[in-house]
């Protein structure tokens, strides 16, 4: 009788969990299970509304974030110390800054920070995107501090029109920068501008590079507020939040060895099934292929989490873990395991 209470109980938990999925361009997507979720930390209460976020590079641990209208780029740990700060010798009279990335440019770490937020579409076609070399983070020093030289890239978009944007990425195989507009109940898109010069002051035109979500009067994907490629140009993660409906989701493409960025887009991605609504999520960063990191747009503190993928391999460390044991069970054609503690996928996600 239990292992028939059992099955029950985990049938309709699935069931109610694969009501959720999204439909994209036509589509119902497919969970992706390989990750699951922890919370590491707060960001810092001094970073009023965080809205990019970048792991470093030249010193692997650390967290380099900004704030969307103070003019502060910072080094954090997981948990929300602020260990550095950059100040900034040619401060932009405007700041909505919406988004931060880190790219390998010439041999060397580059940060790029997106100036081009523009919610009420005022900025006439003209923005621009700062960067400046990645210094390293001195771990000893709590609040040290650095001015750099910052540089920076304007540019418009193709139809020279006035465009609000949250979300932008950069690929190390093919040095792109990627920036993704947010359309009000409307489409979003992808444009990108090739890095193999060094940009003056000349305005540059983006390129469109493709659609995301679905035409019609109700489009799923129209409010892009963060997105990641990580650092070997394989995983591409976009997320979206639509205060009109409440719903927020983050998707996962995969692109193959020797692609674009352009082809990868073009197919359907996977929903990440351990992503959870986070009020205004508007960052997230890759660590490498396996992790990637989230947090919010809130008014002081929210909380940080990290999101890792699961190695099947890890199963018997979660039998091991539990001293009770473990039931396998099988629902349909798909294998789940039950816990004392919690129900997983067979690939180790938990339910």
């Amino acid at each position: 009788m239990r292992k028939h209470v059992l099955l029950l109980a985990l049938t309709l938990s699935l069931v109610a969990q694969a009501a959720s999925p999204i439909v994209f361009r036509g589509d119902t997507l497919e969970w992706n299970t390989e990750f699951r979720r922890k919370k590491t930390g707060m960001s810092p209460s001094s970073m009023v509304e965080i809205s990019g976020m970048a792991c470093s590079r030249v010193t692997p641990g650390y967290l380099w974030s900004q704030s969307d209208d103070n003019y502060r780029v910072v080094a954090m740990n997981e948990k929300g110390d602020i260990f550095f700060n950059i100040t900034l010798k040619d401060k932009p009279s405007r700041s909505d800054w919406e988004d931060m990335c880190i790219g390998n440019w010439h041999g060397q770490s580059t940060i790029f920070v997106g100036g081009f937020g523009d919610n009420n579409l005022k900025y006439n076609d003209k923005y621009y995107v700062f960067y400046f070399d990645e210094p390293a983070i001195p771990s000893q020093k709590k609040d040290s501090s650095v001015s750099i030289n910052e540089r920076y890239i304007w540019y418009g978009y193709p139809d020279e029109k006035a465009h609000d944007a949250e979300a932008m990425m950069y690929d190390n195989i093919d040095s792109v920068l990627f920036i993704i507009d947010k359309s009000d109940r409307g489409i979003c898109t992808v444009y990108k501008l090739r890095m193999d010069t060094t940009y003056d002051n000349t305005l540059q035109r983006l390129t469109e590079v493709c659609k995301l979500g679905q035409a019609g009067d109700k489009p799923i994907f129209n409010r892009v507020t963060a997105a990641d490629m990580s650092p070997d140009g394989r995983w591409i993660i976009i997320k979206n939040y639509d205060v009109y409906s409440e719903k927020q989701f983050a998707l996962l493409w995969e692109r193959q060895p020797g692609e674009s960025v352009d082809s990868a887009l073009a197919r359907q991605p996977e929903q990440i099934k351990a992503y959870e609504k986070e009020w205004q999520g508007e960052a997230v960063a890759w660590l490498d292929s396996t992790t990637f990191y989230t947090t919010s747009d809130e008014d002081g503190s929210a909380p940080i989490y990290k999101y890792v993928r699961w190695d099947p391999a890890d199963l018997a460390s979660v039998e091991a873990a539990n001293t009770k044991g473990s039931v396998k069970v099988l629902v349909g054609n798909r294998l789940f395991i039950r816990t004392k503690q919690s129900d997983y996928t067979f690939a180790g996600q938990e339910l």
